[in-house]
């Protein structure tokens, strides 16, 4: 090994700046220009620099000093060694750049003797937390499954179509998830109604004001005397269902020459869970007719007082045969999912 390289590696192998107290003083000598250093760490980085540059002035030297020994030397020993003599000082300087190139390249910080020891951050604790209720009903429209989640009721995540929902719901059943609450629909928000005229609501359903017994969309009677309605009174009241609503009903699937029938609005008084502004409505056709044998089709989700509910378009279709014990006029009791607390709506 050459001498250069000797001289680098000693240079390479300083102390760690972190070993000396910072002082500043001034340079009896300037160093590459520089006369006035605020720590020793400056110092020896100044001085590693200038080695470098001494390396490469006393590598030249050497060069000339053992050509002139190549050409004054008549002895082929003699040539040999100052052969060799050259080729040692070359191959020092490319041994010094070479490190510090490669170094450099690797991480300039690797040149940088400013060492510091950093404590080790000890890994976060991590922390359990315990459920602490069911979550609530989600309101963002889309399709979701409940489960339970060590005796707390989840949501799944937003699907945005029920065949989706369906398949990864039957996937998480098969890997031992317990389902509370089968895929169901969460619908957009109803947009408000008109509420100041039932000839509008009505004129926006048939054409209008009247659609008493109309086909294919009509009201089975005139509007009531009250915004809710009298006991006893033969009544429907459309003023403040919602236009959303009016758009749905009209476009649902009838038979030919049949038709859909509104047999309750939002005479609240009439029906205990109706109310203007919210979608909720019954509906009547002939036993037999597309709409009727389209829902009967669907998976039956769930019952309420003995009548079984099914799910079309976002909306809760529950074929009313009995009020709750008691036997009424057979017709759909229909609600937009999610709209009100009540049973006849939610599944």
């Amino acid at each position: 090994m050459s001498i250069l390289s000797k001289i680098f590696i000693l240079l390479a192998l300083l102390f760690p700046s972190t070993l000396f107290a910072a002082a500043s003083y001034d340079l009896l000598a300037p160093i590459l220009g520089t006369t006035t250093l605020t720590s020793l760490k400056d110092y020896l980085l100044l001085v590693f620099r200038a080695a470098i540059g001494l390396a490469g002035v006393l590598a030249v030297v050497m060069i000339v000093v053992c050509g002139i020994k190549l050409m004054g030397n008549p002895s082929v020993s003699g040539k040999s060694e100052a052969k060799e003599c050259i080729w040692n000082a070359i191959f020092g300087v490319i041994l010094i750049l070479g490190s510090w190139l490669l170094l450099n390249t690797i991480n300039p910080l690797l040149l940088n003797n400013d060492i510091a020891l950093v404590g080790i951050a000890s890994a976060p604790t991590a922390v359990v937390t315990t459920p602490t209720g069911n979550d609530p009903m989600p309101t963002i429209s889309g399709y979701y499954y409940r489960f339970d989640s060590a005796g707390v009721i989840k949501n799944s995540p937003k699907y945005s179509t029920a065949a989706t929902c369906d398949q990864l719901m039957k996937k998480a059943q098969s890997e031992g998830v317990t389902v509370t609450q089968t895929c169901f629909y969460i619908p957009k928000p109803a947009e408000p109604g008109p509420s100041a005229s039932e000839t509008s609501t009505r004129t926006a359903l048939c054409g209008n004001g009247s659609c008493l017994n109309e086909k294919p969309f009509g009201v089975n009677n005139k509007p009531c005397r009250t915004p809710g309605g009298s006991s006893g009174e033969s009544c429907t009241n459309l003023a403040g269902l919602p236009l959303s609503t009016i758009s749905f009903i009209k476009g649902l699937p009838y038979s030919a020459g049949g038709g859909i029938m509104i047999t309750g609005g939002t005479e609240f008084n009439l029906h205990k869970s109706h109310r203007a502004g919210k979608p909720i409505f019954d509906l009547r056709f002939s036993k037999g007719d597309a709409l009727d044998n389209m829902l009967k089709a669907l998976p039956k989700k769930s019952s309420f007082c003995g009548n079984f509910k099914y799910l079309y378009g976002g909306y809760v279709f529950t074929d009313e045969i009995y009020a709750c014990g008691a036997r009424v006029t057979r017709h759909w009791h229909v609600c937009q999912l999610g709209t009100l607390s009540s049973t006849a709506c939610q599944f």
